[in-house]
């Protein structure tokens, strides 16, 4: 017979029992990784969205049902969103949850913030599990544990959703650009560029288009500009990401060819436009892939700097005009690039200000001969008609100094142009 002070103690030691294996289960699951702004790096398979996600780690031997878990962006608020479906995580397994406010499924109903916050999982019972605070990131940039499940956290440029973090790790982000004593522009007399930082770290640079790496050249005295050049440069410091790429095009003594005509500046490396695999100007085919680079335009109105300089993507646009010598590039502001938007008034006959992309056109049909029928057409049938038509603009283009000739800047028809040639909300129009 076991008397009721015997029972009391079993039953003491059943709940602590019972209790330390929940503790055990709990703590082997772990935030591993993350990444608060996500550009286009991963899509989701469920609504194929660019979405910002967690991924969580079994670090122990057993199997663990998360159903019923909380993960929260606010410690205070611990149940912020459950884990309502049978969701098992073997040992050593990855999972992703979805921070894009959808709410279903392993979809959170809330989203992470790029400039910081907190991220934390509860167990069924409100036990914080794991938790995590971070600050600012960058796009396309994720924060995890190295080695998968430790306690040290770090960058990463090439994150591994779903998979173990074995990429290079960072300590940091940089995030400041060095300073270009002479801006970009339309010269007739050489000169010398200094550039500078009060951020510390070191500074190197590239003259050719391309993103300066860890083995260009470092700065240590003034750059002279002799001819026409694309200087970009960039800040590195010890375990750092790189800082942002700075560029500024130079031309000199080029008013032989621009005339009146507003200049196009792009800067890329120089395998995006012209390598014979990866090149986007030097395939037979039409190539359906983007390449990052960096444009700038400056005006025919005396103005001493760029109207705009932006980092945005290029593609090779054109159902059958690729094939000509002189391609139309598709030019996309997205926020893998910088800010996803230029806010600048491109077409000036147009109230419209702000573009998410447009088009160099190189005339198509009319190519070779007069370069602008086109934009004179509709625009001669926008004054006697209520149609709309696509801005446009003659322009001069130049890819790393080369001069490519004349082109349109033209508004490319979509969601986009409706919304701001004619001031309505995207998604209120079929």
């Amino acid at each position: 017979m076991i008397d009721n002070s015997h029972k009391i103690l079993l039953s003491l030691i059943i709940i602590v029992l019972i209790s330390i294996n929940s503790s055990v289960s709990y703590s082997q699951i772990l935030i591993n990784e993350f990444l608060a702004s996500n550009a286009d790096l991963n899509e989701d398979p469920d609504f194929q969205n660019s979405a910002d996600w967690l991924e969580l780690y079994n670090s122990g031997s057993n199997a663990v049902n998360l159903k019923g878990y909380y993960i929260t962006d606010n410690l205070n608020i611990p149940t912020k969103w459950k884990i309502s479906v049978d969701t098992v995580m073997a040992p050593g397994s990855y999972l992703i949850i979805w921070t894009d406010g959808r709410d279903s499924a392993l979809h959170t109903s809330y989203k992470l913030a790029q400039i910081g916050e907190e991220i934390g999982i509860f167990s069924p019972i409100g036990i914080l599990v794991d938790s995590v605070h971070y600050k600012t990131q960058g796009t396309d940039i994720s924060v995890g544990r190295y080695p998968d499940g430790g306690s040290q956290w770090f960058y990463f440029n090439q994150p591994t959703p779903g998979a173990a973090n074995n990429t290079q790790t960072y300590k940091g982000i940089e995030f400041s650009t060095p300073e270009f004593s002479v801006n970009g522009g339309l010269y007739t007399s050489p000169f010398s560029v200094e550039l500078s930082t009060y951020m510390g770290g070191t500074i190197r640079y590239t003259m050719d288009g391309s993103d300066p790496e860890e083995d260009d050249p470092e700065y240590t005295n003034p750059i002279s500009i002799n001819s026409t050049t694309i200087l970009r440069a960039r800040l590195f410091k010890p375990d750092q990401i790189p800082g942002p790429v700075v560029t500024h095009s130079y031309f000199l003594n080029e008013h032989f060819q621009t005339g009146k005509l507003p200049v196009v500046s792009i800067a890329s490396n120089p395998e995006n436009f012209w390598d014979p695999v990866t090149g986007i100007y030097a395939q037979d085919f039409k190539p359906d892939w983007e390449v990052p680079i960096n444009i700038e335009i400056f005006e025919n109105n005396g103005s001493d700097r760029a109207g705009f300089n932006e980092r945005a993507g290029a593609k090779i646009n054109g159902l059958h005009s690729w094939q000509l010598p002189q391609k139309m590039l598709g030019i996309y502001f997205r926020k893998r690039y910088g800010s996803g938007n230029l806010d600048y008034p491109l077409i000036y006959d147009k109230e419209r200000k702000s573009y998410k992309t447009f088009a160099l056109r190189a005339s198509g049909s009319d190519w070779s001969y007069t370069l602008f029928r086109d934009g004179m057409t509709q625009n001669s049938t926008a004054l006697n008609m209520n149609i709309d038509r696509i801005g446009f603009r003659p322009c001069v283009v130049y890819i790393n100094g080369q001069y490519m000739g004349i082109h349109n800047i033209r508004e490319k028809v979509d969601e986009d142009f409706i919304a701001k040639n004619h001031n309505l909300e995207k998604g209120s129009f079929d």
